[in-house]
């Protein structure tokens, strides 16, 4: 009996470790439970094998960085509009994706060459974002600053979803400012093709 119970102690006794792997356990003193130690190192490698096998190779620390910078990518430029050229005002919704490649190269990545477990960290984001063209103004100008360069923007959104293996949480909020440092140039009439300047976000 007690050997049938030992792996489900040892599973509510566990704490994480920032060790080689993202899981690994550490023990109490279950001296009391009258399993050699030997059987016991044994039966803790098994566990820490069978769960970290569907884990990054990584170890805690790196993880949780490349978590952290996934999640940075993802949002980046999330709440902004570089394409529309707005005139007056833009709604959109965006959705953005990081990934930390750990020790894969870029050309890696490029070339289909990668290796799945250096991977460490994906980030998803989303975001509705409006925003205004300032030049509606009743002044041209303000603090030297031209109002029909500038654009603010705000975005949101909120997401809490749980799915059959999976609890996706998270929620996003930010405001931009952009302005127009070079005007945009339009190739082709109506804007169906151009080129759109420079702009300080």
């Amino acid at each position: 009996m007690k050997r049938h119970l030992l792996p489900l102690l040892v599973l509510a006794l566990f704490t994480t470790s920032a060790q080689a792997n993202l899981f690994k356990l550490t023990f109490p003193d279950l001296s009391g439970i009258g399993l050699p130690a030997e059987q016991l190192a044994a039966l803790q490698t098994q566990i820490e094998d069978d769960v970290n096998k569907d884990l990054p190779d990584a170890d805690a620390s790196s993880y949780l960085k490349g978590m952290a910078n996934a999640s940075i990518y993802a949002n980046k430029g999330l709440g902004t509009d570089y394409a529309s050229g707005m005139d007056l005002f833009v709604v959109g919704l965006g959705v953005g994706v990081g990934l930390d490649i750990g020790q894969n190269s870029f050309s890696d990545l490029i070339g289909g060459d990668v290796d799945a477990e250096q991977f460490r960290g994906f980030g998803l984001a989303g975001g509705v974002m409006a925003g205004g063209n300032l030049g509606i103004m009743p002044f041209e100008k303000f603090l030297g600053l031209k109002m029909d360069r500038v654009n603010l923007y705000l975005h949101f959104f909120t997401i809490d979803k749980e799915f059959d293996e999976l609890s996706l949480d998270f929620k996003t909020l930010g405001a931009h400012a952009q302005y127009q440092l070079v005007s945009e140039v339009n190739i082709i009439p109506l804007k169906l093709l151009r080129w759109d300047g420079v702009k300080l976000t």
